[in-house]
């Protein structure tokens, strides 16, 4: 499962960077990556192109499914 925020594209830089430095704090949290560890979940944080490469690549893996389940 991957989970992210997006905003508009006209989304002004100052308040883009606010938001993912409250959100990179949130994930960093020490109690948030307790609960995350201990649920089985990946707190990483990924931002900018790093996030957008494993989007890519989830996405890459549901249209394989995709495409599998309409031929079946």
């Amino acid at each position: 499962m991957i989970a992210y925020v997006v905003g508009p594209s006209n989304m002004p830089p100052e308040l883009s960077a606010k938001i993912a430095g409250l959100l990179d704090k949130a994930v960093n949290d020490e109690e948030y990556q307790a609960f995350a560890k201990k649920n089985g979940m990946r707190g990483e944080g990924l931002q900018g192109d790093e996030l957008n490469s494993v989007i890519d690549e989830v996405q890459d893996v549901y249209n394989v499914v995709l495409e599998r389940l309409v031929k079946e």
